[in-house]
Parts: C-alpha cells; sequence; structure tokens
C-alpha cells in the first residue's frame, strides 16, 4: 500500500505530516500533534523521517492490498496478508502462494531465536563500527584522490597531443603556402594580370602621343624621351608577365595531402585504442570487522537471501 505524507485528520488532508501513530495507524500533522499526545498519552507516537515507506503500519503495502499482514512466508522471510498468499495468482494476488507460509503466531519463537543471536552480533559490531567506519572514509578518501590524479594525467596527455595535432596542422598550412608560392606564382601576379589591357592601351595611346609631339616640342624633349623609358620599361615588364602565363596556363596542378580521409581509419583506430585503465593488482583489503569470516551459515528462499547462522560468533584476535 502507498503510504501518504499527509495528515489524516478530516480537513488537513493537504497538511504534510509530521508524525505517525502506531496504535491508530494514522498521520498527524503539527496542527493536530499536541492533542493527540493530551487525548492518547500513552500512544506510540514518531516522527516521519524522509523515506516513509519504512514506517511499519501493520498493514500490506503491495498494490493494491491493504489487508493486515497476519502471515509469513518462510521462503522469502518476508510478512504477508491474505491477498499475498491466496491461491489465485494474479498481477496483484498470490505473489507467495507457493511458498513455506505460517501465522505470525507460529514464527514468534523462531524470531526470538535470531533476536539473541543478532543482539549478540550488534554487540560485537558496536566495539568496532567507529573504527570501520572511519578506515572506509579514510579509503573512499584515498580511492577518490587516486581517480582524480588518473583525470588530471589523463587531461595532460591529451592536452599534449591535441597541441602536437595543433602544431603539426599548423606547420602543414605554412608549407602548403610555401610551395606554392615557390613552384608557382602569387596571388598578386594574377592581380596585374588583369591589369595587362588596360596598361597596353595607356601605353599605346601615350607613345603615338609622343611621336606627334617628339618633332615639334623641343623644349619637352627630356619629359618625352622620359615617357618613351617608361614605354619601353612597359614593354619589358608586359613580356615578363606575359612569358610567365605562357608558362603557368597550361600547367596541370596535380597536389595532394597524404594520407586521404578514406585511409584515416588506421590512425583514428590507433586513437581510438590509444590509452588504457589498468587496475594493477587489485584487491579488497580485509574489513578491520572483528567477528570472523568462518561463522557458517544455511543459505534458503527463492532468492538465497535468507541466511540461518548454524555457527558460533567468534573474536578475531
Amino acid at each position: 500500500m502507498e503510504i501518504s505524507k499527509n495528515c489524516t485528520s478530516k480537513g488537513h488532508e493537504k497538511i504534510e505530516a509530521s508524525n505517525y501513530c502506531e496504535e491508530c495507524k494514522i498521520y498527524i500533522c503539527k496542527k493536530c500533534e499536541s492533542n493527540h499526545s493530551i487525548l492518547f498519552p500513552k500512544h506510540n507516537i514518531f516522527k516521519i523521517n524522509e523515506d516513509l515507506n519504512q514506517i511499519f503500519t501493520g498493514l500490506c503495502k503491495e498494490k493494491n492490498h491493504s489487508d493486515k499482514l497476519q502471515y509469513f512466508c518462510k521462503t522469502h522471510n518476508i510478512l504477508c496478508c491474505a491477498k499475498c498468499i491466496t491461491q489465485i495468482k494474479d498481477d496483484e494476488n498470490g505473489q507467495h502462494n507457493n511458498c513455506d507460509i505460517c501465522s505470525i503466531d507460529n514464527i514468534k519463537e523462531e524470531k526470538k531465536n535470531n533476536l539473541n543471536d543478532n543482539i549478540k552480533i550488534l554487540e560485537q559490531l558496536s566495539l568496532t563500527i567507529e573504527e570501520s567506519i572511519k578506515e572506509i572514509k579514510n579509503t573512499f578518501v584515498k580511492i577518490n584522490t587516486s581517480k582524480e590524479n588518473i583525470k588530471l594525467k589523463i587531461q595532460k596527455i591529451f592536452t599534449k597531443i591535441r597541441t602536437q595535432l595543433n602544431q603539426r596542422e599548423d606547420e602543414l598550412y605554412k608549407i602548403l603556402e610555401q610551395k606554392f608560392d615557390t613552384i608557382f606564382f602569387k596571388e598578386d601576379i594574377v592581380i596585374e594580370c588583369d591589369k595587362l589591357p588596360n596598361k597596353i592601351k595607356t601605353s599605346l595611346e601615350k607613345g603615338k602621343n609622343i611621336d606627334f609631339n617628339l618633332n615639334k616640342d623641343n623644349n619637352k624633349i627630356n619629359s618625352l624621351i622620359n615617357d618613351c623609358l617608361n614605354i619601353e620599361n612597359t614593354i619589358v615588364y608586359v613580356k615578363k608577365l606575359n612569358d610567365t602565363m605562357k608558362k603557368y596556363k597550361s600547367i596541370n596542378v596535380n597536389v595532394n595531402f597524404i594520407p586521404e580521409e578514406k585511409d584515416m581509419g588506421i590512425f583514428i583506430k590507433t586513437i581510438n585504442d590509444f590509452g588504457n585503465i589498468a587496475f594493477n593488482n587489485f584487491k579488497f583489503i580485509e574489513c578491520p570487522e572483528k567477528i570472523s569470516d568462518c561463522r557458517k551459515y544455511t543459505v534458503s528462499g527463492e532468492k538465497r537471501n535468507i541466511l540461518i547462522k548454524t555457527g558460533e560468533i567468534t573474536r578475531k584476535k
């Protein structure tokens, strides 16, 4: 049965419960708490913790079961209601119809004997539990520190790998630029070639103008000769560029990066397989608990979850 977190009292159903009365089997909010204590001073009332399902109501907690727990399943070591042991087995009933069932009165003595044994176990545990808790906390700190150190080591190694890959990538870009500039030509040559038609046209018009004035204006003879020199230089420059174009205009550019993308499989596999988390000589250290590990038990139950002690408790020396 699903346990409600709200008060059972009428009118307070929407108020969250803070206590539970074992005798009344009801949940009590803070408003009802003082009145209930006055009316029923001998009732066993206790605070509700976070896990409400740990509260024992005396009623079955199986889905759609609300019957009183009157039976005990020896097979599963659990209290049951009438619906749990019914011969009609469906999604909600008969979970324990084929089990070893007895009434709770018949199991009383057995549980009482087990209780005495368990009290002895708890007495022994109480002597060492503080030490055990301290040691397991220290062990956790060591394990966590080791884990964080491994994380830092992994980060350092892969950061170095990424740095080297980035450097290699930059180097390849630089080599590519240098090779193309050396073997072929730079982009500025293409830009200059685009200017050639206009440059030739301008020089041609200027040459005709010089030819017309060269014999008529002796006062500008220096300037006219200088213009002639400029035309000569332009022709040299144009021829040079033209020769360059003739050289490269039919070139077959066949440049590849090795490896090709389709050939990356081996390298990718190497990356995928790189690194391993190795737990060398990993073993559990014996628990500091002083109760001997050689105590004898018999195991039973459908789920192998029932332990019955057959040996005595001994202390480690």
